[in-house]
């Protein structure tokens, strides 16, 4: 839009100088200067035109990317938000509604892979710290309900950036599944004595 702007300035310019151009041959200093304000008056009504023009194609584009948007609404699926992302006019207050559909999406399916997708396409959003706490949460129950050590070594080896709390809960499991594992063997061992 501002690069038709711009084009149209550009035309409105050049349409003056040669207007210019052709009323000023062979006159006299007032009629020049009749002429002069005759061109000042409709490189004016040029302005005013090329303004409403914008206004006309501001408010269009407005009121299309509503439209795509109430679609999406519509639809309240990842995929119908993501094409209004991609086809929106600068709407901040719209966008910022589609990516929190699509987080709210994102949340229904609760699943990791999900989660990190949505950090990936939305890192400025206002719901990736929650997104980012989720994937850790995920990822801790996952290990929890495996209750191996394993799963729980994988879990603060993949996951250094979980919080302290959660880190802390899968080394404390994991050393308390190791010592229960190493008290059996042991017990084994003195029985079989």
């Amino acid at each position: 839009m501002k690069k038709l702007i711009f084009a149209l300035n550009k035309i409105i310019s050049i349409f003056l100088v040669i207007l210019l151009s052709i009323v000023t041959v062979g006159c006299d200093d007032a009629e020049l200067s009749n002429r002069l304000e005759n061109v000042q008056h409709q490189n004016y009504t040029l302005e005013q035109q090329l303004a409403n023009t914008k206004n006309r194609l501001e408010f269009d584009v407005e009121s299309q990317a509503k439209k795509l948007f109430e679609l999406a609404e519509l639809h309240n699926s990842i995929k119908a938000y993501e094409i209004f992302l991609q086809g929106s006019a600068n709407l901040d207050d719209l966008k910022n509604k589609a990516i929190h559909h699509i987080y709210e999406q994102t949340k229904k399916a609760d699943l990791i892979v999900g989660y990190q997708y949505f950090i990936q396409h939305y890192p400025n959003s206002n719901e990736v710290k929650e997104a980012n706490y989720r994937v850790y949460e995920i990822a801790y129950e996952i290990a929890e309900k495996a209750n191996t050590v394993p799963e729980y070594i994988a879990f603060i080896s993949n996951f250094e950036a979980a919080p302290e709390k959660l880190r802390d809960k899968a080394l404390d499991n994991a050393v308390f599944l190791e010592c229960q594992s190493l008290l059996s063997e042991y017990q084994k061992t003195i029985e079989s004595k």
